[in-house]
Parts: C-alpha cells; sequence; structure tokens
C-alpha cells in the first residue's frame, strides 16, 4: 500500500494522518493483589449482549503477564479492550440500552461501585483510553467462541483464575509531535505479511484519541496471539527489524497479557 492510499483529511488531524479503520474501547484496572479470580468472575456473570450488537467486532479482557521490558504501570494489571467498527458505532452502545443493563441499569459508575465497595476488588478508578486503530490486519489464525445472546457462558467460581483463550503484545511509543507523519509512513512502509504469520490472529497499530495521553504513550503496535507458545515461535524466528527507528520515537515498552473472555465477530477483528 502507498501512503497516500491510506491518508485522510481529518481537520483534527493532520492532512496526512491515516486514517482510522477501527475504533477502540477500554479502561485500565489496579485490582488488589489476592482479588483477581474475583475480578474475573465479575466479567464472566455479566449480562451483556455485546458480540450482537451493530459495529461490534472484537472484546478481550487483557490480565498483564510478565512483562518483557520496563513496565509501563506497576498498578494497571487488568484492561478491558474492545474493539468496534467505528466511533460511531461505539458511542451507540454507549448510550444505549446494552450499555445500561451491562452496567447494572445505570452506567459503569454502577459497575465499577459494585467491584470497590461491595467486593473491595478495586484500587482506585478505572481509567479509560480510547485509540484510533491503523492498518488492521488479520492474521493466520481464525478464532470463534461461541456466545448465545451475544456473550460467552463461562463458569467462574471466583478462586482460580480463567484459562487464557489468546495472548497479546503490546508495543508502546512516545511519539513526539512533529515525528507523527515519518512514524505513520513508517508503518505502511512496514513490508510485514501477518496474513502468513502462524498463530497470528490480529495486528493493528493503535493511535491514542486524546490530545496528551496520561500515560505517555501515543502510539501502540498490537499483536493478538492464539497463545504464548506461537508468539515465542515467531519473536525467535525474526529479527526486531519492523520496529520503528529510534529517531521517530522517544521510548519503546513491550508488555504482554493473557487475553480472557474473548468475543469476536462474524467479520474478525
Amino acid at each position: 500500500m502507498h501512503f497516500e492510499e491510506a491518508l485522510i483529511g481529518n481537520t483534527e488531524l493532520s492532512a496526512q494522518s491515516l486514517i482510522s479503520e477501527r475504533y477502540i474501547a477500554s479502561n485500565r484496572f489496579n485490582v488488589r493483589k489476592g482479588q483477581e479470580a474475583k475480578f474475573e468472575k465479575r466479567w464472566a456473570d455479566r449480562k451483556s449482549r455485546l458480540a450482537v450488537l451493530p459495529g461490534f467486532r472484537f472484546f478481550t479482557l487483557l490480565k498483564k503477564g510478565t512483562d518483557e521490558g520496563l513496565s509501563t504501570s506497576k498498578s494497571d494489571n487488568y484492561i478491558s479492550f474492545t474493539i468496534w467498527e467505528d466511533k460511531q458505532a461505539f458511542d451507540a452502545w454507549r448510550t444505549g440500552d446494552a450499555f445500561k443493563e451491562v452496567h447494572g441499569g445505570g452506567g459503569i459508575v454502577d459497575f465499577v461501585n459494585l467491584l470497590t465497595t461491595a467486593l473491595f476488588i478495586l484500587d482506585g478508578k478505572p481509567k479509560p483510553a480510547f485509540y484510533d486503530s491503523l492498518l488492521p490486519k488479520e492474521g493466520a489464525e481464525r478464532l470463534f467462541y461461541d456466545a448465545p445472546g451475544g456473550w460467552r457462558q463461562i463458569v467462574a467460581d471466583g478462586k482460580s483464575l480463567l484459562k487464557p483463550d489468546v495472548f497479546a503484545v503490546f508495543d508502546r511509543y512516545q511519539v513526539e509531535k512533529d515525528n507523527q507523519l515519518d512514524f505513520e509512513k513508517h508503518l505502511v512502509s512496514r513490508n510485514a505479511n501477518f496474513s502468513k504469520v502462524p498463530g497470528l490472529v490480529f495486528f493493528n497499530t493503535l493511535r491514542r484519541d486524546a490530545p496528551v495521553a496520561d500515560d505517555g504513550y501515543n502510539y501502540i503496535d498490537l499483536g493478538i496471539w492464539k497463545n504464548k507458545e506461537a508468539y515465542d515461535e515467531y519473536k525467535n524466528s525474526v529479527s526486531a527489524e519492523w520496529l520503528p527507528p529510534v529517531e521517530f520515537t522517544r521510548k519503546v515498552v513491550r508488555d504482554t497479557y493473557d487475553g480472557k473472555l474473548c468475543l469476536v465477530s462474524s467479520l474478525g477483528p
């Protein structure tokens, strides 16, 4: 793909920024030590129609694993991560009845209060983060999870952690404003055929939908893998040349997660 083919004239961005092809909504949680299984049970037991809602593409609850590099945060150990077709689909869900149903009838505040006050599960409030999805690519691995009515039917006892469905790798970048266009040009020029990578489910780059990122990272390369073994095999077979050149970024950090309670639309991520 030529860079010019992936441009968008968005007045909120540079006229040469990459077009957003998905929209990603996430919430970062600091779950108290020893309360992880209870936290996962609350998610497993939710009554949700998420997977059958218009514009839904992918969901997973991410549990932070052993970092391969420096940790971006010592406290945020869970992330709820949802991919939507576009921001309009996310907004329709956020303002609709399905959102109220899954959050206890009122909204996200009710669900968070249930976690924090009733079970003392969370330490502090969740921190939302929203992203544009750039250049999404499906890998060789295809996923399907039965979700009658729009949610997985998984038994959680609140004592044992849920079994992971996928493995996620986040490469987080600090890119200065003056370097963002060159950084995005590099994303287009990367010669990586992800569709032929065994065990890879999905790959894309996330651009933070905020003037200032609270964690300092405004771009993320995200890879969703079938499991950690598939990722390790790929990592050990190739070099790191696909990472952005150092002149584009101030800092690069890699974090890994176990993805649980996955949902995937029939269109894929």
